[in-house]
């Protein structure tokens, strides 16, 4: 089984990424996930939950999704799976007290 570098695509390409997405695996035998959100943050996290060979929809604001709802899906996940977060960084948030999103979503821009 072949693996292909993941599709992040925002929620403005949604159609797009599924086609793409069966267009790989059906004509290059290439296992493909996507992850769809309406900002690269929220389409990366989507293609975390989305992998292997998945396609997930992050939640967006709407009449019926309020921010906090998107706030606590992103508090799900652990600190090294935020966009450039990794071991060194998650290390030192942790060192600080910061064991995970929702702790770090507490914190004020000026204590960031």
């Amino acid at each position: 089984m072949k693996f292909c570098n993941p599709l992040v695509l925002s929620l403005f390409v949604a159609i797009e990424t599924i086609l793409i997405a069966s267009l790989i695996s059906t004509s290059i035998e290439c296992v493909c996930s996507a992850g769809i959100g309406d900002s690269i943050l929220m389409a990366r996290l989507a293609l975390k939950k989305a992998k292997p060979n998945g396609l997930h929809c992050a939640p967006f604001v709407s009449d019926t999704i309020t921010r906090d709802t998107i706030m606590r899906w992103i508090a799900q996940f652990p600190l090294d799976e935020l966009p450039t977060v990794g071991w060194s960084t998650s290390r030192g948030l942790k060192e600080s007290g910061i064991n995970d999103i929702a702790a770090l979503q507490q914190l004020s821009k000026v204590c960031l």
